[in-house]
Formats: C-alpha cells, sequence, structure tokens
C-alpha cells in the first residue's frame, strides 16, 4: 500500500473499485463513549464470564463492549481507550470463556469488520509468553489472566507512545449495509521505524474535505436509520449518538471560532 489511510463509513462497491494507492478503511458509526452508564461497556456484567475473570480483567486499561443475548450479557469485544467507534481500528481481541479457559480471539460474529487491528500486537507478545495457541486464538488458563491483562495494557502503551504505526495491508474486509455490500482494505497496528509517527495521528489535520464528507455520510445514515427505527431502546441509542456527535461539533466551531478571533487580533497588531 502506498497511499495514506482514507477512514470511511462508506466503503467500494466492488473488490475492483478498491484503490491501493488511496486504501479506504472501514470506520464505524456505532459510538463507545467514554463515560457511559451503559451495561454493555462493564465486563462483570458477563453471564458466562466468572466473576473472579472479570473482576481480573477490569484492569485492562481500554473499553469493553458485551455482546447481548436474550439471558443477558455474554462475551467481550476490547477496544483500547481511544476507540471512539465500535469498528476494527481500536480493536485488539475479543474475549469468551469455554471448556473452562478463557479464550482470546481476533474476532467473533458479524458486528463490525472481521478484523481487530491491534490483535497481531497481542499474539507477538502472548506467543513470546508461551499462551497455547489454538486455530482461532489462544488459551488463557485461569492463573495467568493477570499477565494477559498485563500484555493487553501493554499493547495499548505502545499504541499511546507511537511505537505501532497503523497501516493499509492488501485484504479485502467487507460489510453489508442496506444498500448492499461495501469494500474496504484491513489495516494493522506494526512496529513503528524510528522517527516515524502513527499513520493515525499524521493524518489528523489532513483532508479536511473527505473527512467532512465522511461525516455528513455518517448522519445521512443515522438519520436514515432513525426513520426505519420501530424499536424506543434503538431509537434512544440513535438519538444519544446524534447529541454526542452534535456536541463534538459544537466543541469544533468553538475551536474555529477563537482561532479566527486569534487571527483577527494578530491583524490588528500588523502582525
Amino acid at each position: 500500500m502506498t497511499g495514506k489511510i482514507l477512514f470511511s463509513h462508506e466503503g467500494a462497491r466492488s473488490e475492483d473499485a478498491l484503490d491501493r494507492t488511496r486504501p479506504f478503511v472501514y470506520e464505524g458509526s456505532l459510538l463507545l463513549p467514554d463515560q457511559t452508564n451503559d451495561p454493555a461497556r462493564e465486563i462483570t456484567n458477563s453471564i458466562t464470564i466468572p466473576r473472579e475473570i472479570a473482576q481480573k480483567l477490569r484492569r485492562i486499561n481500554g473499553k469493553f463492549s458485551l455482546t447481548e443475548v436474550k439471558a443477558g450479557y455474554k462475551n467481550a469485544n476490547v477496544f483500547s481507550r481511544r476507540a471512539k467507534v465500535f469498528d476494527s481500528v481500536n480493536r485488539v481481541c475479543y474475549l469468551r470463556y469455554a471448556d473452562g479457559t478463557l479464550q482470546v480471539c481476533e474476532f467473533k460474529g458479524t458486528r463490525g469488520s472481521n478484523y481487530s487491528a491491534l490483535y497481531p500486537a497481542l499474539a507477538e507478545l502472548l506467543r513470546r509468553e508461551g499462551f497455547e495457541e489454538r486455530a482461532d486464538g489462544f488459551a488463557v488458563p485461569d492463573d495467568r489472566v493477570d499477565l494477559l491483562v498485563d500484555l493487553v495494557n501493554e499493547v495499548f502503551r505502545m499504541q499511546e507512545a507511537g511505537e505501532l504505526r497503523l497501516e493499509a495491508v492488501d485484504e479485502v474486509d467487507t460489510m453489508t449495509f442496506p444498500d448492499g455490500r461495501h469494500y474496504y482494505f484491513k489495516a494493522y497496528w506494526r512496529p513503528a521505524g524510528a522517527g516515524t509517527a502513527p499513520q493515525e495521528a499524521a493524518a489528523d489535520a489532513e483532508d479536511i474535505p473527505g473527512q467532512v464528507a465522511q461525516i455528513r455520510a455518517c448522519i445521512r445514515r443515522l438519520a436514515g436509520a432513525g426513520l426505519r427505527c420501530a424499536g424506543r431502546e434503538q431509537l434512544e441509542e440513535i438519538q444519544q449518538a446524534a447529541e454526542q456527535l452534535k456536541n463534538e461539533l459544537d466543541i469544533v466551531c468553538g475551536v474555529c471560532r477563537n482561532g479566527l478571533d486569534s487571527f483577527d487580533r494578530a491583524r490588528q497588531l500588523g502582525l
């Protein structure tokens, strides 16, 4: 891949339409707030992970999103703290408890993209520590859960310290929407070279028209989901997402307004 990553909710409409010089990577629209009373964010609410194990997992310096079934909440998607939406870019793994052991997988099910961008970094640390590797992930005995937590936190530390760089790879990711299937490239966090900043951070101030287009596409999808939705719970979720988006856009407007005021004052001084 030679181009800068373009994060987008909407992808190419066919695999042939993907452009390796402008790699699209899926960006989710379901928000993961930093602070929330949502029970799906609390690992101890899992009905399948033993409570003593869940208590240890609470030390993870990240965010959880539990899968929901009729009986309650079960398995956990694990994200770094910088995750704002439910997608693969800042997800490290999927945790479930089965056959008497905690199992660490890259992903499960159809919720979000079918990979976790931070998983290779975690898998490398798990191999170094001799964890049992299976076809779909790693087995973590109860007496090594604390070590797993330390390794997950180490991956998050590496990400924040700029020791990992997000790179698009030549692997296709797909998402299915009401208007059909969309295609993207996958991206993984790799060890960064000396003096190299993470691509995600470097891209923040670039391609503003493209980023605005992505925000507008997200707003259209939220509006469409609200029109199609018949259930109160989902409508409340969409409303919460829209209000948070509005609040964040208000902050952006305030920052720009203050910047323009500073420019005007500098001009008055002849600067």
